[in-house]
């Protein structure tokens, strides 16, 4: 793989972050953007990300629990965040089954 193909891959990758509906303002916010959208437990589609100043706040609706902790988790682990409000709610199936079910 030459330099220009790492070049191309990254472009197309931050233009599908972009396309996901994630900011790639710079900095935290879009290393928290990377985090989420390669993380194939987390539906991308559903989740909005918003960073201030190192605090994220996660919205959306997901289908299952283990959906919303994964997010938090990717965010937490991100150098430069210093907290997150994890709003995103888990949709009705996994509330009237219990998790697991």
């Amino acid at each position: 793989m030459t330099a220009l193909d790492v070049e191309s891959g990254a472009s197309r990758a931050n233009r599908n972050i972009a396309a996901a509906g994630f900011s790639l303002s710079g900095g935290v916010a879009e290393q928290v953007a990377n985090a989420l959208y390669w993380d194939c437990a987390v539906p991308r589609h559903r989740i909005v990300a918003r960073c201030d100043d190192g605090w994220v706040t996660l919205t959306g609706e997901v289908e299952r629990a283990y959906q919303r902790s994964s997010a938090e988790a990717d965010v937490k682990r991100v150098s430069g965040v210093k907290g997150v409000t994890n709003a995103i709610t888990v949709g009705a199936a996994e509330r009237a089954t219990g998790p697991g079910h």
